[in-house]
């Protein structure tokens, strides 16, 4: 219905391209105005698919983001336990060594 009715606006349009009477003029005018507004919608609505398909993309994105910077934050937890324990073990051996560096000083 609504290409049908866009195609008898146009057809009209260029009947009537050289209005002679005010009520012509007027319709020529009207189709004119219908035309614009009509055209304006379709572009408006074609430049809100295309922000609603970049706010989607954006948003997978950021979920992607997220769950990397997740995982960072395990691994670097990870990490620093290892290190922690690996201090702790050194310490230990430390401790050790020194206990038997002075047993076996006379």
């Amino acid at each position: 219905m609504k290409h049908y009715w866009m195609a008898a606006v146009c057809s009209l349009a260029t009947t009537w391209a050289v209005a002679q009477t005010p009520i012509e003029m007027e319709l020529l005018s009207a189709q004119k105005s219908y035309q614009t507004a009509l055209s304006s919608i379709q572009l408006s609505k074609t430049q809100l698919l295309e922000k609603q398909s970049q706010l989607v993309i954006a948003q997978q994105r950021l979920e992607a983001a997220k769950s990397s910077v997740s995982q960072l934050e395990a691994e670097v937890s990870r990490l620093q336990a290892a290190q922690t324990s690996a201090e702790q073990q050194l310490q230990s051996f430390g401790s050790r060594l020194d206990s038997a560096w002075s047993a076996a000083k006379p």
